[in-house]
């Protein structure tokens, strides 16, 4: 009588373990899943604006009609500041695990966050000269008319963002 008490206890609790440790088990892959899904997002993310550097460009060379000698000219204009910016963007790309680092950290110092600030402030001021420069170069192989236009498309892009 004793085991079979035993037996008729032991079987909803056996089943109540199972169903806490699937349980556990569970939420702990969904938990990766969670860390792994956030990195195939930023990989997904930085592809995307991969590609969307060339449709940028064949909708500019729709919208303004550029001539195949003004696609060929801002081609050339995008590379050569790819080219010169890849130094640059590394150190960003420093600045940024720097900054992470302490964002991230237990306590905030405030003080290591400004000197890290100040440190690429340099670079950053480079990076938008060089990022200025690059589309004024690419202006400037506009006609008078492409450049209205674009004027005109840009004003109608940026009246959402206010």
């Amino acid at each position: 009588m004793m085991k079979q008490r035993f037996k008729m206890n032991f079987k909803p609790v056996a089943l109540m373990v199972t169903l806490l440790f699937s349980q556990i088990s569970v939420a702990q892959t969904f938990d990766d899943n969670a860390v792994l899904s956030s990195d195939n997002q930023t990989k997904h993310k930085y592809e995307m604006q991969q590609r969307d550097h060339g449709k940028q460009l064949r909708r500019m060379a729709k919208a303004l009609d550029l001539t195949d000698f003004q696609k060929e000219q801002i081609k050339a204009i995008k590379l050569s500041a790819k080219e010169q910016n890849q130094e640059l963007q590394a150190s960003l790309k420093q600045m940024k695990a720097e900054q992470k680092a302490l964002t991230h950290a237990d306590v905030f110092d405030e003080h290591a966050f400004t000197a890290l600030f100040n440190a690429y402030q340099p670079t950053a001021a480079q990076w938008a000269l060089s990022k200025a420069k690059t589309k004024h170069a690419i202006y400037s192989v506009l006609t008078a008319e492409q450049k209205e236009k674009w004027q005109k498309i840009k004003q109608n892009n940026t009246r959402g963002r206010k």
